[in-house]
């Protein structure tokens, strides 16, 4: 199992049936690094849950599995969510102090 850190969210994708028992919904997160990288993230049937109180701009931590495959000869790669939470603490760091701003 993998770690992300700081990521801001910068786009939900909605729910989607897979078949009748699966859905699986995705967040698009950008990591916080000297060379930032966008990736998707996906949630699948009750994980879906866990999206609810996210929303873009957010800064996000959580687990992930990274797994690929081979289909006729192409690889396919997914990553998806264990668990997720928001970094409130975060939030609230990338504001300035309130006696900061102009009067």
């Amino acid at each position: 199992m993998k770690t992300f850190n700081n990521c801001k969210v910068i786009k939900k994708l909605p729910a989607e049936s897979i078949s009748d028992k699966h859905q699986k919904a995705a967040l698009i997160l950008l990591s916080q690094e000297e060379y930032e990288k966008e990736f998707r993230v996906d949630f699948w049937n009750a994980a879906i849950k866990q999206m609810d109180a996210i929303k873009v701009g957010d800064v996000v931590s959580g687990t992930m599995s990274v797994s690929s495959r081979e289909h006729n000869g192409r690889w396919y790669s997914d990553i998806k969510a264990n668990k997720i939470q928001v970094d409130s603490a975060k939030q609230i760091d990338s504001y300035p102090p309130h006696s900061s701003f102009p009067v």
